[in-house]
């Protein structure tokens, strides 16, 4: 998984920001671009749903960037 295919899920998930908006991969998600709580379970729903895997509760807090998400989905 790459970064432009994250941003393509995100966007899929109907997040409250636009995702064009997101343009440092290395930036948290809800500080940086004002996602809210609903919009990254939102978000990780649609990932999960895209890849199959679910992620266990102890590791969804160390998901904040997009390249977090890369990261951990190509694993």
């Amino acid at each position: 998984m790459n970064a432009d295919k994250v941003k393509e899920l995100l966007k899929a998930a109907g997040l409250s920001v636009d995702v064009a908006t997101i343009t440092d991969n290395d930036q948290p998600l809800r500080e940086a671009y004002g996602l809210d709580s609903l919009d990254m379970f939102n978000a990780l729903l649609e990932i999960q749903n895209h890849t199959g895997r679910e992620v266990p509760e102890s590791d969804i807090e160390g998901l904040r960037t997009i390249n977090d998400f890369v990261a951990y989905f190509s694993r």
